[in-house]
């Protein structure tokens, strides 16, 4: 029998993202969604914004929110990335956009993670995603001025939980990172959405 080399999409880490202008609102009606690479993103979103892209497709790839759950004056995300291909593999952690997730409102963010102190980086390891989904949770704990968690409560079909992670088979090539600063190398991202469930 024939041996099958595994694909390995490699993930390098660099500096985090300069800020950019908005992108345009847009209906989060899919897991997943494409657009025009922009030359710098910014996704600490602030309150107010849309998530700026650009955004990929996953090639394979599926980013999905498997489940929300609130406790007290936090919420989290479940999330899990997975892929149809048995052979496909990728490195994680994934860089330089960790899977985040924003709580949002007619599009804009109205809640995400407070800035929590930097932990030190993992090393580099292969996950068979086309085995066993990469799994993890992000939550939102800081909302912004104007959400309340009892408007939350009260009417939870405004909100949409969204999660971004960087894609790992859109990184940028070594010599790419040597040749460009890290801030402005293109990031497209992975994003799935889910509706908050009715109380």
């Amino acid at each position: 029998m024939r041996n099958r080399t595994p694909r390995i999409t490699v993930s390098l880490a660099f500096l985090a993202l300069t800020a950019c202008t908005p992108a345009a609102d847009r209906t989060p009606d899919a897991d997943t969604t494409t657009g025009a690479q922009v030359p710098v993103q910014n996704r600490d979103a602030g309150c107010g914004t849309a998530i700026a892209g650009p955004f990929s497709d996953g090639g394979g790839l599926k980013l999905a929110i498997t489940a929300t759950a609130r406790t007290g004056d936090t919420l989290t995300a479940s999330w899990s990335l997975t892929s149809p291909h048995p052979d496909h593999a990728i490195t994680i952690p994934l860089t330089p956009t960790r899977p985040t997730a924003f709580l949002l409102r007619d599009g804009k963010v109205v809640g995400k993670k407070a800035v929590a102190e930097a932990k030190p980086e993992a090393g580099l390891q292969v996950h068979p995603v086309g085995k066993t989904p990469y799994t993890g949770t992000s939550v939102i704990n800081d909302l912004c001025p104007g959400t309340t968690w009892p408007d939350i409560t009260a009417n939870p079909v405004r909100y949409t939980v969204t999660v971004i992670a960087s894609d790992p088979a859109k990184r940028p090539t070594a010599k790419e990172v040597e040749a460009t600063r890290p801030s402005l190398l293109p990031d497209p991202v992975l994003q799935a959405f889910q509706p908050l469930p009715a109380a």
